[in-house]
């Protein structure tokens, strides 16, 4: 089995960050603005996860996006960008409180009620018309979402399924919650 191809036993972690444990560091915004997903983006986002997802072989990635835009949950999708070019993109969500994402990973619910999650990081980091580099937007995005969830009460952050951005999550605080192997086979 080679454990670096998808589907063949890649190693796949879950993150976690308790806030009172690792401040916010102070970084320079690097030319990227954060917000909360809106209609007008429904298609860029929707299109980049696609495209992401299929490179990244992140599969669940589409529906997760496109149920949460579909939904009255829309907002809870943080955008990144780069002027008026989209960059970046993550669900963030929350215990219990009925979004798509909440209700297909459990494990922040299962940590506490004051933990919210963040899944299906997307970044477009192939972008000839991007000027940052993935890490300073990974770093930046979850700051962002990190923000998001501590303004709505969360004590932490859960990241799931992660297969990259190891030394991003462990820079900003991040303890490893769960490792495992991504496998498939043919249905």
């Amino acid at each position: 089995m080679k454990e670096s191809t998808p589907g063949n036993g890649r190693r796949v972690l879950d993150w976690l960050l308790r806030f009172a444990d690792y401040p916010v560091p102070d970084l320079a915004s690097a030319g990227l603005t954060f917000r909360p997903c809106q209609l007008t983006d429904y298609q860029k986002v929707v299109e980049m996860a696609n495209k992401e997802s299929q490179k990244r072989y992140g599969f669940g990635w589409y529906d997760q996006y496109a149920k949460t835009m579909d939904s009255c949950y829309m907002n809870d999708i943080v955008v990144g960008l780069e002027g008026e070019n989209l960059v970046a993109a993550a669900i963030t969500y929350f215990p219990d409180n009925g979004s798509p994402c909440g209700a297909d990973i459990p494990w922040p619910a299962s940590i506490g009620q004051s933990i919210g999650g963040v899944s299906c990081i997307c970044i477009k980091d192939e972008d000839p018309d991007m000027v940052n580099r993935r890490d300073s937007v990974a770093t930046r995005l979850l700051l962002a979402c990190r923000q998001t969830l501590s303004e709505r009460g969360m004590v932490g952050m859960f990241v799931d399924g992660s297969r990259s951005d190891e030394n991003v999550l462990q820079s900003l605080g991040f303890c490893k919650w769960a490792e495992y192997k991504e496998l498939w086979r043919k249905a």
